[in-house]
């Protein structure tokens, strides 16, 4: 065997090494030392992108917008990185701006957040921070262009003005942040709003804190990749080639009802008067990598044929404890070894392929067994001499025996496995019951059915909230509802296994929750129904459950009224079973699969918030990140789900996108005919 496994490596090592270069991320770092756009966005900016500083200052208190004066950076991205190779391609890992003040600002440095709360009270540190954000557009514009005068829509210019009046409910751009809820919205007054509003960077520069920033003092700000909808703004932006930033402060100025000095910014038009070369204007730095689709599936050994089936299993079986670069049996990701998590990787991923790929029947695996029998028995056959009378059995007929063994195991495996299945199925659909029996005691109780999130994002689910009427009263009262989900006092509880939310069915391919990557909260297998949209932004939550502020409170008597509670989804499956869905870059185990995040006790998307919006119980991603927020299941053909009048169904995969849709709005006015596919 050993002479066998030599003989393969030669071969199988420019194989891999063949693989990997057609398939390896090119990581790069590319700057531009100029921004292409710097607009001022004020109403008193009538030429809005030919000055050579643009201000940010505040005016809170009056019916003006919070941060009144602000400035819209752009850069043409497409002269350095290739646009139009789909978001999720773009692989980023970091992304830095800097500005430099100039004007006599003198404002003093401030590099920490401060909450709306010290906006409106006292602020316990000096000054204000400068703070970056995304852009978004209203009035029918879509993107920033780079033309100096074009005012049409849909592509935002320097010459477009911001609004035609003084009423910036209508402003065609402004700054796009996080509500609280992982929603991106206007932030432009969010402390009147009174919200908290966390920047996507903060300006840091080489100052102490609350030291004064003289002219030329450069900022430097890191966007912050892990804040809901940034890294997906980014790739967008990257895949269209142009990238648009918004710096705001909310320094309260004279004549806008305050006493501070606010800061002003360098652009391009500020220029040397001898070389025209601009000085000191925004400049960008991205960290990116352009990856190509993942072309390995889990569990496919070298030579890498697109599918799991025996000559995987036995390529890990007889190398295993083997280690060494590009050895045979080493299943993806490669760690140099072949090991425990090979033999699993090929277990759980046994029988599956590539698109594109057959997959292998059964009987072609039965029909394999008896070939290796007859071929085993030929040979012993002319090996051995005649038997001798009164010996037993020869090994011929041993072998025959074994053979027919296997053939019976082989014929009633997968029934017991239909058997069992069928079994765990049902377990999952009692689940289900119960936890809409809860739900809907809950109401009775309240009056309302529970919210997907108690309060903002990372807040306690649904599923925490109905803990006492699935008996857990004490674990609930064990939960301190004034801290976060997260909060050391409250870890303990998140974590508890609870065997009502773990649909039997579920694989778990991986640690859940990971110590590595510091996750909190045991896994879960199910997620309340928010919608058929994007769980983030306009009409995000038009199902029977939604988040507080992000949609109306939902009753059973409306639900009736509207779209009827036997024909709207309440709760679904959300499993681990996305094969291409990698961990976040500030992972240790990035880029390893994640597979999937499903948590029971805390509210988020993609964590116990489920939509209709991707494609419908798929196994990888397909639209971005649409399917991670997307029912789906283990079970073979479908997914079960709680209606809202308290019966659990299991809805086919053949259903129609137009009825799933329909069953997950409570009042979308669809008409859904009987007998929809089940």
């Amino acid at each position: 065997m050993n002479s066998a496994r030599m003989q393969l490596r030669p071969w199988i090592a420019p194989v891999l090494l063949a693989a990997v270069w057609a398939h390896a991320a090119v990581g790069e770092t590319v700057h531009w030392a100029s921004s292409d756009l710097d607009s001022w966005g004020y109403s008193n900016a009538f030429s809005p992108g030919d000055g050579r500083f643009i201000s940010t200052f505040a005016t809170l208190g009056s019916d003006d917008e919070d941060r009144l004066s602000q400035m819209l950076v752009g850069f043409d991205t497409s002269t350095l990185i290739p646009p139009g190779e789909g978001a999720s391609r773009y692989r980023i890992d970091g992304v830095t701006m800097t500005a430099t003040v100039g004007r006599g600002s003198n404002i003093a440095y401030d590099p920490t957040y401060d909450t709306v709360a010290s906006y409106v009270g006292t602020d316990d540190d000096a000054g204000r921070p400068l703070e970056l954000f995304g852009v978004g557009f209203r009035n029918g514009y879509e993107r920033i262009g780079f033309g100096a005068l074009d005012i049409a829509p849909p592509e935002f210019e320097e010459g477009t003005p911001y609004a035609g009046t003084f009423d910036y409910s209508e402003r065609a751009a402004y700054a796009l942040g996080d509500n609280g809820h992982g929603q991106l919205v206007d932030v432009s007054d969010n402390v009147s709003g009174g919200f908290d509003t966390l920047p996507w960077a903060i300006g840091q520069a080489p100052l102490a804190a609350g030291a004064i920033a003289v002219d030329g003092t450069v900022f430097t700000f890191s966007l912050d990749l892990e804040l809901p909808g940034v890294r997906d703004y980014l790739q967008r932006s990257l895949d269209s080639g142009a990238l648009a930033l918004m710096l705001t402060s909310l320094h309260a100025v004279s004549g806008q009802g305050g006493t501070e000095p606010y800061p002003a910014f360098f652009t391009k038009e500020n220029t040397n008067f001898s070389t025209g070369e601009p000085v000191a204007p925004p400049t960008l730095t991205i960290e990116y990598e352009l990856i190509d689709d993942d072309p390995y599936l889990p569990g496919d050994t070298a030579p890498f044929d697109g599918q799991v089936d025996i000559s995987d299993l036995n390529a890990v079986r007889n190398n295993f404890g083997a280690t060494g670069d590009a050895i045979v049996g080493d299943t993806y990701p490669f760690n140099g070894a072949v090991d425990i998590a090979d033999l699993n990787a090929v277990r759980n991923n046994f029988g599956t392929s590539l698109p594109g790929r057959p997959v292998p029947e059964p009987a072609a695996a039965r029909l394999a067994i008896l070939g290796v029998a007859c071929v085993a028995s030929r040979r012993v056959r002319r090996a051995t001499s005649r038997r001798p009378p009164g010996r037993g059995f020869t090994l011929v007929e041993l072998l025959v025996v074994i053979a027919v063994i296997g053939l019976l195991i082989a014929l009633l495996l997968p029934a017991l496995q239909t058997a069992r299945e069928a079994a765990r199925r049902g377990q999952c659909q009692n689940n289900l019951k119960q936890a809409a029996l809860a739900f809907h005691t809950y109401h009775d109780t309240f009056k309302e059915l529970p919210s997907a999130s108690s309060g903002s994002l990372h807040a306690a689910s649904a599923f925490l909230l109905v803990l006492p009427y699935l008996e857990q009263q004490a674990l609930q009262k064990s939960y301190d509802f004034e801290k976060g989900v997260t909060d050391p006092e409250n870890v303990a509880v998140v974590s508890t296994s609870m065997p009502t939310y773990l649909c039997p069915t579920m694989n778990l391919p991986r640690e859940a929750p990971s110590t590595i990557c510091n996750e909190r909260g045991a896994p879960g297998s199910y997620a309340v129904c928010v919608g058929s949209n994007r769980p983030w932004g306009p009409n995000a939550h038009n199902g029977a459950i939604t988040a507080r502020g992000q949609g109306p409170k939902t009753t059973l008597e409306r639900i009736s009224r509207k779209d009827g509670t036997s024909n709207t989804l309440m709760v679904g499956e959300l499993d681990y079973g996305l094969n291409n869905l990698k961990w976040p870059s500030s992972c240790r185990l990035y880029p390893g699969v994640m597979w999937g995040n499903s948590r029971w006790a805390i509210g988020y998307p993609g964590i116990s918030w489920g939509t209709t919006y991707g494609v419908y119980n798929s196994d990888r991603l397909v639209n971005d990140s649409d399917e991670w927020f997307t029912f789906r299941s283990d079970h073979s053909g479908g997914a079960n789900f709680a209606f809202v009048d308290g019966g659990v169904r299991f809805v086919a995969d053949s259903i129609p996108k137009a009825t799933l849709d329909a069953l997950a709005t409570r009042e979308g006015h669809e008409v859904i005919l009987a007998g929809w596919p089940q």
